[in-house]
């Protein structure tokens, strides 16, 4: 099997920029889907809150309300600074670091949530 990385014929040379194609495709995809993700995080809390007003302990739902809103907050900064800007291929490793940590985040707020309502 060929690796495409090292090769230096016009091959492998057309096949990592196909690659590097795809990943621009791939982290501008994320992007152009955050605001849609922001309002859909926004609309599940209020759902949440709704649902739960008086079954977890006001402090806890407040601190993960906050920490879900600086979240939000963070990821839609990275949208608006993703979209102003000019990307060159060397940076799309940074980008698609940032959407990655994003989500992480995003993923241990809505983690913890459910992990408070136990306690609650």
């Amino acid at each position: 099997m060929t690796d495409f990385a090292n090769d230096r014929t016009i091959a492998g040379a057309q096949s990592r920029l196909y690659a590097d194609d795809t990943e621009r495709a791939l982290i501008e995809t994320v992007y152009s889907a955050a605001p849609r993700a922001v309002v859909f995080n926004l609309v599940n809390a209020l759902v949440l809150l709704a649902l739960n007003i008086g079954a977890v302990p006001t402090p806890i739902f407040v601190g993960w309300i906050v920490a879900l809103v600086a979240i939000l907050a963070l990821r839609g900064a990275a949208t608006w600074r993703f979209s102003r800007k000019d990307r060159h291929l060397h940076e799309m490793r940074y980008w698609r670091h940032l959407a990655i940590v994003i989500a992480g985040l995003s993923g241990a707020v809505w983690a913890a949530r459910s992990w408070s309502s136990e306690q609650g």
